[in-house]
Formats: structure tokens, sequence, C-alpha cells
């Protein structure tokens, strides 16, 4: 009995130290599943200068969200990855054409090969098609700020006949949308500049920019097309039923 006594003592013993020592390992564990203090890993970081969504592709954080706040905010809450540039792996950028050479996409320099095979609408194009104002998506490999794309993808907003025109405001509506064009931005078929004036109710567009927070497209161009180019939205779906659905 009392050997039997002295086994349950030590063994009560045991579990008194042994209990706060797990759970103070499990406590530190829990404090690096994340974060290296603790916190949790971003969901996605924002763009430099805010406009567009930058993240990893490689199993960290992917495109999507609206960023990390506490990484200098920018414009729509989106982050600024500055501190953290993306690494060797796989970098997904969404964001609008600024320049060539290579092509410069909000502040990254990407280069790509001459014949990239590019998305647009559907079809599979040349890097030839590629203009300054159009929002592409580019999957590329590399370091810092200069990148090789291994895809492109151009994405218009909204495309298809405009409903409504107001020359005044500078805005237009296409497929329910509401799109803010600058004169600058707009060109004919034939991409040579033109006006507002020289749009009109019925002509086809390509809109070419980023939706605000208020839903209006700030176009960074605009296409004038074809009338039988084809039709185009990308939005949030805000309602649906037997017959279809609501963007």
């Amino acid at each position: 009995m009392r050997g039997r006594l002295l086994r349950l003592r030590t063994a009560a013993t045991l579990a008194a130290f042994i209990g706060p020592a797990f759970l103070f390992l499990l406590a530190a564990c829990g404090a690096h599943q994340d974060g290296t203090d603790g916190s949790a890993l971003p969901r996605s970081l924002g763009s430099r200068d805010g406009d567009a969504q930058i993240s990893w592709l490689n199993g960290k954080p992917g495109i999507g969200g609206t960023g990390a706040p506490a990484l200098h905010p920018g414009i729509g809450g989106t982050g600024d990855p500055s501190k953290t540039p993306p690494g060797i792996g796989g970098t997904g950028i969404i964001g609008t054409i600024t320049g060539f050479g290579s092509i410069l996409v909000n502040g990254y320099t990407v280069d790509y090969e001459a014949d990239l095979p590019i998305s647009l609408k559907g079809q599979t194009v040349t890097p030839e098609a590629l203009r300054v104002g159009q929002v592409v998506a580019i999957e590329a490999t590399g370091e810092g700020e200069r990148l090789t794309a291994r895809n492109i993808a151009v994405r218009h907003e909204v495309a298809g006949p405009i409903e409504w025109i107001d020359r005044d405001s500078g805005r237009a509506g296409v497929l329910g949308q509401t799109v803010e064009i600058p004169d600058e931005v707009i060109v004919d078929e034939a991409s040579q500049d033109i006006s507002i004036d020289n749009l009109k109710v019925g002509d086809n567009i390509d809109v070419s920019g980023l939706r605000r927070d208020d839903g209006v497209i700030a176009a960074s161009r605009v296409d004038k097309v074809r009338r039988d180019s084809p039709a185009l939205i990308r939005g949030t779906v805000t309602a649906v039923d037997d017959r279809g659905f609501v963007v």
C-alpha cells in the first residue's frame, strides 16, 4: 500500500510539473504558427501606388483581399510591399501598363519574350497588342523590381455598347456600369487619339481601368472597337434568379 501511494504521489507531481510545461510549449508553438511574432500572416499585399493588388503565388498570400494596412496603406486600403519585395518562386501583379521597353506596371519592370502568348478577350495575341493604359494580370518570376513574365492577360473591366453618355461630366454607361472617361485615354479603331465628343450612344468600347469604392470605373484606356466586338463585364454578382444574375 505504501508503495502504491508513493507511485500515486510521484505521478501527481509529474502531472503538476509537465502540465504547465506542455501548455507553455503549445503556446510557444502557436506564437510562431502564422508569423514570427505571433501575428497572422497578411492575406495579400497591395501595390506600391495603391491601385492594384500584388502578392506572392507560392502558397503564401494570394491575389485578392484588401491588403495589409499595417504596411503603409495606399489608396483603397491596399498595402505597400516596398519593405517586402516579391521573391523568386512566382509573383502575381495586376496593374496598369505605364510604359514600354519592357512593360512598366506599378513600379515594376517586367521583361517578356517577343513570342510570349498574350490573352486578350478570350483570344491569344502577341505582345504587339499591348498598349499603355491597359490593365494586365501578370504571372512572373524574378526578384526585386525587375521581373520576367511567364503569362500576361489583358483585363478589361467592361466592354460593350455605350448606353448613355454625359460629355459634361466625362462619364458614360456600358452594360449598366458607370465609366469615368478622361479625354486623353480614348483611341479609335486606328489607335488615333480622340475625345469623348467623338463617342456616341451605340458605339462599342473596351474599357481598361480600375473600379473605385463607389463602383465607378476609372478608365485608364478606352478603345473604340467594331460593333461586332465581344461584350464583357467584370464585377460582383448582386442578385441571382432562375433567369440569370445581375452584376
